[in-house]
């Protein structure tokens, strides 16, 4: 009867760890096409960038003035410098 037990028990955390992976693996997926929405969509990248910005520029709000200048940071060598147009 315990060796029953014993494999009941073992056969159902096999099933539990197999739908945890695929629960995972599901997850993944959704962030994947997420991902791939947002760097495709052109109003969904306007979006999140005016969004960012107006969360960068209301934490640099906060700061007090005199140490503004240790919170701001060079835009690196990466990034244009010139203004981006809505493709829309």
């Amino acid at each position: 009867m315990k060796d029953i037990r014993i494999a009941l028990i073992e056969k159902l955390s096999k099933i539990t760890l197999s739908f945890k992976m695929i629960k995972s693996t599901f997850k993944l997926i959704l962030l994947i096409l997420l991902f791939g929405f947002i760097s495709i969509s052109p109003k969904t990248r306007y979006l999140v960038g005016i969004t960012l910005k107006e969360i960068s520029s209301f934490l640099l709000w906060t700061v007090k003035f005199e140490e503004r200048e240790e919170w701001i940071m060079d835009k690196p060598s990466f990034m244009p410098s010139q203004k981006l147009k809505p493709s829309y």
